[in-house]
């Protein structure tokens, strides 16, 4: 993992370096890390389309807390969106790791006037050890206090730190780890309060709300209706995409559909040419190698046809064939809806026995290609948690086929010769549905129950229905529709494009973020995509979601 000078910060708190290095910058885990490499002709080209912003910036007479990002790229990537709350009338206030952090001048260049500094804030009197004996993962997964949902945010970010996706409370190590992780958290929701008593904020612009110290802060902004927006990189380059949060809609999916959104979207006209237009995003998207590029997920693959495919990897053409696709454990998403099982390394675990024991079908688990780029990242050269399952398991039964993090076998060509898809609520899911594959989910909290993917609602209608995933009925004309629009107002409605500074991700080993400017660009202010941002923002709406 990335390392920031955190010296000033260890003296403040003595628990707080690991967490920000964590969360706060590029929060390494996503690569944005302090690998600038920032021309001095780059950083001109930037001030000059940054001109208008402070300006207007003192004209605003609302204010929007950001939560700004150590590394000069990553910050770069970020002004569009602080561009758009200026043009929507906020001021910028800026949280920074603390006064000597090298983006600030870039943040001021952009109408941050008002900084905040995490290392001075202070942390709270309040001590772990008094709110919870945490005898198990679940204690403090459902922890709240002060009416905060404290024990997921830190458990989330346990997890991230530690690259670990379940945990043994009768082990009093690990319980000591827990009890440091809450207290952190405990200092987040302290430094939250101060961050909104000392500058009232009208709106909050965050990523990655689900870890610590970010966590407690949206939440407490969520819960006294201050509006809360996050944006996240999209599915390709120069693509991002916001949602607005309020107490109702506190734990959708970054990325997904709101309610609204999808019955505008249901009731639009559906033609070919619609699903033309999609399937030519995701031909583009992966064979590119953009799909995702932030974790490098399809860098370097190959596109193998139906029948090469079923050769190299030894199928049996008789058989249906399923795709097993697990989450990378440690990564925390049980706050974007409710699991069947108690942790993805159970769900992996559980789907691995009945496919071992269902020799009716062709089995292909795919482990996660983002481990790759995260391994690199953290500095970390040992075997996935996915792969110590299986080899905990023993021998490899002759129709399961596991294909590792280095495969250089493209995920899209996967869905020419598979019938069933299986995931908890990745990408996959909607992916799979779109070329005609059942996709049976195990939890909820993205696309399911929306008409095309089969969700059994316990574990043993699970183990069923794979037990018997040749039973299993093909989906039918109208879902796959279903399916395809959902998709398509995903990958290409919800997103903005970058119209004057554009970024996209180097096929290298850590998935570098590359930042520029667009030639002959003017005044970001006025650019296209700030104009839309804006008006979105002023809007209401849960979702950016453009035009078809």
């Amino acid at each position: 993992m990335d390392s920031y000078d955190l010296n000033r910060l260890l003296r403040r708190a003595r628990l707080y370096a690991t967490l920000h290095r964590l969360v706060h910058g590029a929060r390494a885990a996503l690569g944005r890390g302090p690998r600038d490499a920032m021309s001095p002709e780059l950083i001109a080209r930037l001030a000059r389309t940054l001109v208008d912003l402070p300006e207007a910036a003192r004209r605003a007479e609302r204010r929007v807390l950001v939560s700004g990002w150590s590394n000069m790229a990553a910050a770069a990537q970020q002004i569009p969106i602080i561009a758009a709350f200026v043009r929507a009338g906020f001021a910028p206030v800026v949280v920074l790791e603390s006064r000597t952090t090298a983006s600030r001048k870039l943040y001021e260049a952009a109408g941050a006037h008002d900084l905040a500094f995490w290392n001075e804030l202070q942390p709270t009197r309040t001590r772990a050890s008094q709110l919870s004996l945490l005898e198990s993962e679940d204690d403090l997964k459902d922890l709240h206090h002060d009416g905060l949902r404290m024990g997921r945010y830190a458990l989330s970010t346990m997890m991230r730190s530690t690259r670990c996706g379940k945990f043994d409370f009768s082990d009093a190590e690990t319980k000591a780890t827990a009890l440091e992780w809450l207290q952190k958290t405990l200092d987040g929701a302290a430094f939250a309060d101060q961050l909104l008593a000392r500058w009232k904020p009208d709106a909050l612009l965050v990523t990655d709300q689900g870890y610590t110290p970010l966590g407690p802060l949206f939440e407490r902004c969520v819960n006294v209706g201050t509006p809360a927006f996050s944006w996240n990189a999209a599915h390709r380059d120069n693509l991002i995409v916001m949602k607005h949060y309020r107490r109702d809609n506190i734990d959708s999916h970054p990325m997904s559909l709101s309610a609204e959104s999808w019955e505008t979207v249901r009731r639009r006209p559906w033609t070919a040419a619609d699903w033309d237009t999609l399937a030519a995003e995701l031909a583009h998207s992966y064979r590119s190698g953009q799909w995702y590029g932030e974790v490098g997920t399809q860098f370097h693959k190959v596109f193998p046809s139906r029948d090469e495919l079923v050769h190299r990897l030894a199928l049996d053409a008789n058989l249906p064939t399923v795709l097993v696709f697990p989450h990378i454990f440690w990564d925390g998403t049980f706050f974007w809806g409710h699991d069947l099982f108690p942790n993805y390394e159970a769900f992996f675990a559980e789907t691995l026995k009945i496919a071992y024991a269902t020799p009716q079908a062709n089995w292909i688990v795919k482990i996660h290609p983002a481990n790759l780029v995260k391994n690199r990242r953290d500095g970390f050269a040992g075997r996935s948690n996915e792969m110590q399952v299986i080899e905990a398991m023993g021998s490899l039964p002759s129709h399961v086929k596991v294909l590792d993090a280095t495969t250089d076998i493209s995920t899209l060509s996967l869905y020419e010769i598979a019938d069933v898809c299986v995931t908890v609520r990745g990408t996959v899911g909607m992916e799979a549905a779109c070329f005609g594959l059942t996709t049976v989910t195990a939890g909820t909290g993205r696309y399911d129950r929306l008409g095309f993917t089969t969700d059994p609602e316990t574990p043993e209608e699970f183990r069923e229905l794979l037990r018997h995933v040749e039973r299993l009925k093909k989906p039918t004309t109208d879902a796959i529709e279903l399916a395809r629009r959902y998709t398509r107002a995903v990958l290409l409605e919800r997103p903005v494009t970058y119209r004057t500074i554009e970024f996209g991700y180097a096929h290298d080993a850590v998935a570098s973020l590359t930042v520029s400017v667009r030639e002959g660009a003017g005044p970001l202010i006025d650019s296209p995509d700030v104009e839309a941002m804006a008006a979105f923002i002023r809007s209401g709406r849960e979702d950016f979601l453009a035009g078809p």
